[in-house]
């Protein structure tokens, strides 16, 4: 299974295949994704706690996982994040491939 997602959700909740987006479409995505990842971030990392701090009170074994759990959020990058948790590799892959077509097509029918 690839590890690059499909689709982009748009703010109206429709989605569209990524390889099929605008070419602008997809660089401001990525922009937007690269902006908001310290929010995006923080907000994830209250939402865990919240529910690792639900596990930790059943002391069950649960506890040793919410704290692991807890560490390794803790210590995300925005960039691993942006990895994880959203479609960023996708997008870039793609504007990636992008670049490298026009790239290879603008060099072959220069003479």
């Amino acid at each position: 299974m690839s590890r690059y997602k499909k689709y982009w959700t748009t703010q109206d909740g429709s989605r569209i295949v990524i390889r099929e987006m605008e070419t602008s479409h997809l660089i401001n995505a990525i922009l937007m994704l690269q902006k908001k990842a310290p929010d995006m971030l923080e907000m994830y990392q209250q939402e865990t706690t919240n529910n690792l701090a639900e596990l930790d009170c059943r002391g069950d074994g649960a506890s040793d996982y919410a704290n692991t759990e807890w560490n390794r959020i803790r210590r995300m990058t925005h960039r691993e994040y942006l990895s994880n948790r959203t479609p960023y590799d996708s997008l870039v892959h793609e504007a990636a491939r992008r670049e490298k077509e026009y790239t290879n097509s603008t060099v072959t029918t220069r003479h």
